[in-house]
Order: C-alpha cells, then sequence, then structure tokens
C-alpha cells in the first residue's frame, strides 16, 4: 500500500478504512501470497469495484497538504467516496468478503502458526469467491446502482453492527467525536448513534486508546515537565522557559480535551510541540525533573575526601620532628669526649719505650675532625624554629627524590672514592713489603677539611636554588 495513503488515511474514516482493508487484501507485501492477490484481483473485476476504489485514492491523496485542495474540493471527493462505498457495500456478500479477508491480511502480519493461516486463507478465498459470485448475480438483477436498497433495508450509510469494522476505524487514529460527526450522518428516526451500541463505543474507545497510548505518555509527561519549569521547581535558563510556555500554550488550546479526545489533526500538532520542547530542554534539566521530590543522596559523597586531608598532613608532622629526634644523637660526640680522653689517661704509659703508640693519637683525633658533619644536621632544628620550617621539611623530602640529589650523592660518593684511591696508592706505594696482606687505610692520609668544606658549599648551594624555586 503506498505510504502516502498511510499517512493520511487516518483522516477518512470507514470509507478509507474499507479501502484500505482490501488495499491490503491485495497487497503482495503484506498477504506475500498469489494466490490470495489472484481471487483479490477476480474481487475487482466488479463494476463498482474501480469506481470505488478511484474514489477512494482520490479522496485520500487530495487530503495531502501539498495538493492545496479547498474545503470545497474536499467536500466533493469526500461525497463522491462515500456514494461510491454506499454503492460497493450494496453488493451482496462484500462485507462478509472484507471481513474474512481482513482477518487472513492480519495474521500474515502478526505471525500465525500455518495451521491457523491455512484455515484463514481458505475461508478468504472461499469468502471472495462467493462475493464475486454474489456481483454477478447483483448485477444480472439490476442491484449495485447508487440509490438501491441495500440487503439490511436501509438506504443508510454503512452499518456499523460489525465489531471489527468499528476496530478498523479506530486503527485509522480519528478519534470517536471525528468519526461519529463525520460518518454516522443520523438519517434514522434516532440520529447517529442508533447505528452504533455503547458496547461499540467503548471498543473504539479501547483501540483508539492503544494506538494513541505511546504520544499520549509523552505529551502528558512534557505538560508535567512545563508546568515544572514554568513553576520554577526545577532550575532553568531563559530559552527553557520560553520553550515551555509556548508547550503549554499548545495544551491549553485543546482546552480540558483528554489526548484520547484531541482530533487526528490536534494529535500532530501535539506531537510536534512534544518534538519542538524535548529539543530545547538541557540534560541537567531533563535529570533535575526526573529526579523532583526523590531523596538526594548527598550526604556519603563528603565523606570520601574527609579523610584524605590528615592522611596528607599527617606524614608532615612526625617527619618535622626527625631533627628534633636527631639532636640527642648530635649529642653523641659529646658523650665521645670522655673516650677522647682515654688517650690522655693513657699518656703516662706513653712515655714507655713503646713510642710507635704515637701514631694512633692522630687516629683517636680523626672522630674529633669528624665532628664538623655533626654540625650541619644540628642545624636543621634552627630552621624548624620558623614557621616555614614544615615547608622546608618538605621540599627537602622531595629533594631527596630528584634526579640532582641522586647526582650530588653520586658526585660525592665519587670524589670520597677517589680520596680513598689516592690515598691508598700513596699508602701502597710508600710500603716496600710484599708480606703485608691486609690493608690498612689510615685516615691520616684524607683531608678530611676539604672534602667537608667542598660538601657543605656543594649542599648550601643546592638548598639554595631548591628554596629560591
Amino acid at each position: 500500500m503506498n505510504t502516502k495513503f498511510t499517512k493520511t488515511v487516518a483522516a477518512t474514516g470507514l470509507t478509507v478504512s474499507a479501502f484500505v482493508a482490501v488495499c491490503g487484501f491485495t497487497n503482495t507485501a503484506y498477504a506475500d501470497d498469489h494466490s490470495v492477490a489472484n481471487n483479490a484481483h477476480v474481487a475487482q473485476s466488479s463494476s463498482s469495484f474501480n469506481d470505488y476504489f478511484k474514489a477512494n485514492k482520490d479522496y485520500v491523496e487530495a487530503l495531502d497538504p501539498s495538493k492545496n485542495k479547498s474545503e470545497e474540493e474536499l467536500k466533493n471527493l469526500k461525497e463522491l467516496a462515500h456514494k461510491a462505498t454506499i454503492k460497493r457495500n450494496s453488493e451482496t456478500k462484500f462485507a462478509e468478503s472484507l471481513k474474512k479477508n481482513d482477518a487472513y491480511v492480519k495474521a500474515l502480519k502478526n505471525g500465525e502458526s500455518a495451521e491457523k493461516l491455512k484455515e484463514l486463507k481458505e475461508a478468504a478465498v472461499a469468502a471472495s469467491k462467493s462475493h464475486v459470485e454474489a456481483v454477478k448475480q447483483a448485477a444480472a438483477n439490476g442491484v449495485g446502482k447508487v440509490g438501491s436498497v441495500n440487503p439490511s433495508g436501509s438506504n443508510d450509510e454503512t452499518d456499523f453492527s460489525d465489531d471489527n469494522a468499528i476496530e478498523s476505524v479506530a486503527r485509522t487514529g480519528i478519534s470517536f467525536e471525528e468519526f461519529k460527526s463525520t460518518f454516522i450522518t443520523g438519517k434514522g428516526k434516532d440520529g447517529a448513534d442508533k447505528k452504533i451500541s455503547a458496547k461499540q463505543i467503548a471498543k473504539y474507545n479501547d483501540a483508539l486508546k492503544t494506538l494513541r497510548q505511546p504520544s499520549e505518555d509523552v505529551y502528558n509527561k512534557n505538560i508535567k515537565a512545563a508546568e515544572m519549569i514554568r513553576d520554577n521547581k526545577v532550575p532553568s535558563t531563559e530559552s527553557e522557559k520560553e520553550a515551555a510556555r509556548k508547550f503549554l500554550e499548545v495544551k491549553n488550546g485543546f482546552g480540558d480535551k483528554t489526548f484520547l479526545q484531541l482530533t487526528l489533526a490536534d494529535t500532530k500538532t501535539a506531537e510536534a510541540a512534544d518534538k519542538d520542547f524535548n529539543g530545547k530542554l538541557s540534560k541537567a534539566v531533563k535529570d533535575a525533573i526526573a529526579n523532583y521530590g526523590k531523596p538526594v543522596p548527598s550526604a556519603p559523597a563528603p565523606s570520601v575526601p574527609a579523610p584524605a586531608a590528615p592522611e596528607v598532613k599527617a606524614p608532615a608532622e612526625p617527619e618535622a620532628n626527625a631533627p628534633e629526634n636527631a639532636a640527642p644523637e648530635a649529642n653523641a660526640p659529646e658523650n665521645a669526649a670522655p673516650e677522647a680522653n682515654a688517650p690522655e689517661n693513657a699518656a703516662p704509659e706513653a712515655k714507655t719505650p713503646e713510642v710507635p703508640a704515637t701514631p694512633e693519637a692522630p687516629a683517636a683525633e680523626s672522630p674529633a675532625e669528624v665532628e664538623p658533619e655533626v654540625p650541619e644536621i644540628s642545624e636543621v632544628p634552627e630552621i624548624s624554629e620558623a614557621e616555614e620550617a614544615e615547608d622546608w621539611w618538605t621540599e627537602l623530602v622531595k629533594y631527596v627524590d630528584t634526579p640532582e640529589f641522586h647526582e650530588l650523592i653520586g658526585t660525592i660518593e665519587s670524589d670520597f672514592t677517589a680520596e680513598l684511591e689516592s690515598a691508598a696508592d700513596s699508602k701502597s706505594a710508600d710500603s716496600k713489603s710484599s708480606d703485608s696482606a691486609d690493608f690498612d687505610f689510615d685516615f691520616e692520609d684524607l683531608d678530611l677539611d676539604e672534602l667537608h668544606s667542598s660538601l657543605e658549599s656543594l649542599l648550601d648551594a643546592d638548598f639554595d636554588a631548591l628554596l629560591a624555586e
């Protein structure tokens, strides 16, 4: 079936509903069965079918807005379609054939079992053949002309006593009011409702609600969202407020009608407004609307970063105290002083013939000469007395991990090793005896003052540069 027909068929009611059902039956895209299509072709051979088909086709195409048909032209085309439908329905067996074929087409589309399809197909084919024979017989008897009496005995429009016909019209999407005002003309004594029961009206509305439900859900959701934005219940921009205002204008234009009660044209207007409104809302507003009134789980969130602050602070404080703990170690040389006196007590014994013991005196002095290195560490507490001591210590810790520091240490180690090797070489050169298997390094040969002086200048230069940064 032509997609252009599908888009505009909703506004035409039973006339086009019958047309849709027949076209659906003959369309191999739906049926996918050549024998059924052939039977439909036989049914089309009736003289009234061509008039019926063309009149409805012309009316449906005229409904396309691009055709720019006037109301008068549409009215005339609609009247011709109605007359052709009345003529077609006056032919015996047409309604039965339509019903059977429609049932078969629906089963094909819904994927029914092969057994069920076979049963429905046989019924549809039999009804089609019976209809063709009835058309031939009616033509021979002069039945089927415009204005002739149909089998029900009334010269009225189609009788809506068939539930399937009611549901077929509802599936076109038109509201019940449109259906009633357009196609129940009230030619009977009691008006339009005489042709359709309350049960069928309910069936119509149920079928229509099923069709419109997805669009209705979106429409109602957007009404709620627009009202929340209008009432400042959620934060929104000026453009979003304007979009909400325009959407509510469209909604208010429908009055108190529910989505089910809207005309087909109004539903299209509502759907367009839905799309426009939704497209102008940011994700932040949509999330705020969706979460409105729900408990905000924000309490656990701050608890995650809170412990992090003390963890960063804690290691710095004990490390800052490290120099203070190191201070007692700085006193170690003072405690060592009495030991340094030991050689003085041994001085009287030194008067004995053991004169070679004198080289041991400088060896005892070597710890005293190392003392300048200790005060370097003891200077740290003096810096820590200032407010920036903690920052200084942090920078010091960081500096230990830098390549520059490791390079400095490497230089010191290299220089120290060179001094040791030089002293060892000179010691070896002085020794003429090969019997001394052990290497006895004498610190007297190492210029510690010069070494410490160079180390101190290197450290001062690096730390000054570091603190300057």
